[in-house]
């Protein structure tokens, strides 16, 4: 903050700016940062052991999900965002303050920017040390910047991406069978390595930013960022930590005065309700490239919902909460065993978005975590994925987590789970999950992830899916009677789709395309997405919702 100000300057400036709220001030500092030219290396570096994707803390070996998670927030906290036209302009002038690992370029609205990874943290602080300010804005530091802003001349409209829909409607019928094109589809719809990482350098630089008054605020993506089942197009879901480790709290007989003591009276729903839009006034106020605020706090769990420009994706930031973390590692997890469930979740979710099974906003209708959900259980009936109670007696005591309710445990070990012994083709997957899901009786039954069975139901919603952490609650509780019906019939009617054109043909749509709309359905989600908002917005706390509010009013996948 503004320790390196001399004493009378800091004084006028947190009386001027007392809700400074962790962002980092102009300093008068009388020291140089080292511009040694380290030289750069191209490429990235694979920090996580090659052979089993795992990292070693304490002796212990930590689960594939987190090396993954901690390894992206590590590189998050090394990389910076900088605004130009040439790339070796660029490189020149930041491998003064240190080595750069890898250096990639991405566009955004017309402009160019290179997203660059440094070795050390240090480089990072050295370079920010030594960047200035615009004249008139206000000076605040970010780790998105720019480079000879008056040479920078605006692009022409870049050219199409390959996520595109026109571009994966022509790559699926230049294939030669319906699990060649589910493979395809994947593959044009997933994030990649580069769309990752920017999803991780927003949420890195949204927790520095709030770091100086909170110091041990930790800011975690979830959902389909993380957890592999995530689109070019994908929210970025996140939580909120601002907690110290147990081993800070009450350890000693000196400890810091909090000034707002009356949060101690409120509930724990009210603190984080009151947390949150605090950080929406700090985010909205002094964080570059966030906007679109709207603050969602009546939920059953609240969120801030905001835009980042950097990223071009809408972002949702909820409190901390161990179920959703949990549920992403569960998910990835799965991923991670049999790899068949990415592109058949591929499939189902382009074919119900096109359906409009699901819809941009919560409300009555299916979430893609619904039908993950459905797509994981179909599996466990086939054998093809272990049961969350499989993997639940295969686990020890270091994966023991607590769920709210109390402790909860699922292995993390992929080397300890069975291998699955699969013998069928996608085409033959996505035929028998669209088959399985018409006969099934949701009126009477409840899927559950833990037995891998089917049970009678114990409510009076028309779908109820257990949610595997905590099977007292159901995550498709919103869910009308009409949509579960609109569901089977369109699942009918995808079943006939796929008989009538299974032959290849490359004059003509056949196989999976077959089941998509010709026209992008996210460009029409758009634009009624705001329009609805605050209608929505109203009644958001009149309106059913899934117990976990799809946790955070955001499914972990869009």
């Amino acid at each position: 903050m503004a320790t390196c100000l001399p004493n009378m300057l800091r004084r006028h400036v947190l009386r001027r700016y007392p809700m400074s709220l962790g962002i980092e001030w102009p300093c008068v500092c009388f020291h140089r940062p080292s511009t040694q030219n380290y030289g750069s290396r191209p490429g990235g570096s694979n920090r996580t052991d090659g052979r089993t994707g795992r990292y070693h803390e304490g002796g212990k070996s930590v689960s594939t999900y987190e090396s993954f998670v901690e390894g992206m927030r590590e590189v998050a906290h090394r990389t910076v965002v900088v605004q130009g036209m040439d790339k070796d302009q660029v490189c020149r002038h930041l491998q003064q303050y240190g080595m750069i690992e890898s250096a990639v370029q991405f566009h955004r609205a017309r402009k160019s920017f290179f997203m660059v990874e440094y070795k050390e943290r240090t480089s990072v602080a050295d370079l920010m040390m030594d960047t200035g300010f615009s004249f008139g804005e206000f000076p605040v530091k970010s780790r998105v910047m720019i480079l000879n802003q008056h040479s920078i001349k605006k692009r022409p409209a870049h050219k199409e991406d390959i996520s595109s829909h026109e571009h994966m409607l022509s790559s699926l019928k230049e294939c030669q069978s319906i699990s060649d094109q589910m493979d395809s589809l994947h593959r044009c719809k997933r994030l990649t390595q580069r769309e990752k990482r920017l999803r991780f350098f927003i949420a890195s630089a949204i927790e520095e930013a709030l770091s100086g008054i909170l110091p041990h605020c930790q800011i975690k993506p979830f959902g389909s960022c993380v957890n592999g089942f995530g689109w070019t197009d994908c929210d970025l879901d996140f939580t909120c930590d601002i907690f110290p480790p147990d081993t800070q709290l009450g350890r000693t007989d000196m400890k810091f005065i909090s000034t707002k003591q009356h949060y101690a009276r409120l509930s724990e729903d009210q603190r984080n309700r009151r947390l949150l839009e605090s950080l929406s006034q700090t985010l909205k106020s002094y964080v570059p490239l966030c906007s679109d605020f709207q603050n969602i706090l009546k939920a059953r769990v609240p969120i801030v919902r905001f835009r980042h420009e950097l990223a071009g994706v809408r972002c949702d930031l909820s409190y901390h909460d161990n179920i959703t973390h949990k549920l992403s590692e569960l998910m990835f997890v799965y991923g991670c065993y049999n790899p068949d469930v990415y592109p058949l979740m591929s499939v189902v979710k382009q074919w119900a978005r096109d359906k409009l099974i699901t819809r941009p906003m919560p409300g009555r209708y299916a979430t893609n975590f619904i039908l993950l959900a459905m797509v994981v259980y179909y599996l466990q009936t086939q054998e093809l994925l272990p049961t969350v109670g499989a993997m639940q007696t295969m686990a020890d005591t270091s994966s023991e987590f607590l769920n709210g309710r109390g402790s909860f445990y699922f292995v993390r070990d992929l080397d300890i789970l069975p291998k699955p012994s699969n013998t069928r083709s996608l085409e033959e997957l996505l035929y028998g999950f669209f088959s399985f899901y018409t006969k099934f009786n949701f009126r009477r039954r409840r899927i559950s992830l833990v037995t891998g069975t089917d049970f009678d139901k114990t409510t009076d919603s028309a779908m109820q899916v257990e949610n595997p952490l905590d099977i007292t609650l159901n995550v498709s509780r919103s869910m009308a009677p009409t949509e579960v019906i609109n569901l089977q019939s369109e699942m009918l009617n995808a079943l006939r789709t796929l008989d009538t054109h299974s032959n290849v043909d490359s004059s003509e749509d056949w196989g999976i395309m077959c089941l998509f709309s010709k026209e992008d359905s996210t460009q029409s989600s758009t634009v009624h997405t705001s329009s609805l908002f605050d209608s929505i917005q109203k009644q958001t706390h009149d309106f059913p919702r899934t117990d976990t509010d799809m946790l955070s009013s955001a499914s972990f996948l869009r």
